[in-house]
């Protein structure tokens, strides 16, 4: 088997070579977009025609998914039983829980709709951790501009503002319900920064936050 050729023989070869820069028509950052990245090339994108997020632009084979009729023929649902419930949550990740338990809990009468098994979602690979201004020195105002420029202004404002005035309660909430987060020798929460933030505001569980979430 070759063992490959000295280092100082290989360094000296790298070493060696000229450098060049990169060819005019390689520099253009729409170029290069254009012919790589999928949410630039041409008639990758189209904009949705029904439902809430009409006129948005959206991926031409999801927005096709979007939009196609359902595979479920009127015949398939014949016989079926008809049950009545007050409230119908079609997803059983970690928002559907929560919005099946809040509801069940102002006395509702609920009904979760999944279709892999209670808590077979993508919230249970989420690592990193749950964003709410906790710590000293943030505030939710901190968090709401954090999230307006790391949005680069394209934000809902009111969900945004709704959201980070939401984050402190709902961590509460959660540990309430019996979820654990890493915490310090005093048993304060520990934070950590995320990317584009001003402040330490991620409270996490070691390195699978999304799936001790749905533990609970």
């Amino acid at each position: 088997m070759s063992q490959g050729i000295p280092y100082s023989e290989a360094l000296a070869t790298y070493s060696s070579r000229e450098f060049r820069e990169p060819a005019a028509d390689q520099t253009g950052t729409e170029t290069l977009l254009r012919g790589f990245h999928p949410d630039h090339i041409e008639g990758s994108m189209t904009r949705l025609r029904i439902g809430v997020n009409a006129g948005d632009t959206c991926h031409s084979e999801l927005a096709q998914l979007l939009q196609s009729d359902a595979r479920i023929e009127e015949a398939d649902l014949a016989g079926a039983d008809t049950v009545e419930t007050d409230v119908l949550v079609i997803g059983g990740g970690g928002a559907g829980c929560a919005a099946a338990l809040t509801a069940a809990k102002r006395g509702a009468r609920v009904m979760l709709a999944t279709k892999l098994r209670l808590g077979d979602s993508n919230t249970v690979m989420a690592e990193g951790g749950i964003q709410a201004s906790v710590e000293k020195g943030d505030t939710p105002q901190m968090h709401f501009e954090d999230t307006i420029k790391g949005g680069h202004h394209h934000v809902d404002r009111p969900l945004a503002a709704q959201m980070v005035m939401d984050g402190p309660r709902v961590v509460r909430w959660l540990i309430q319900q019996g979820m654990q987060f890493d915490v310090d020798k005093y048993g304060d929460l520990l934070t950590r920064r995320a990317g584009g933030t001003s402040a330490a505001r991620v409270v996490y569980f070691r390195d699978y936050t999304g799936l001790e979430m749905m533990r609970v």
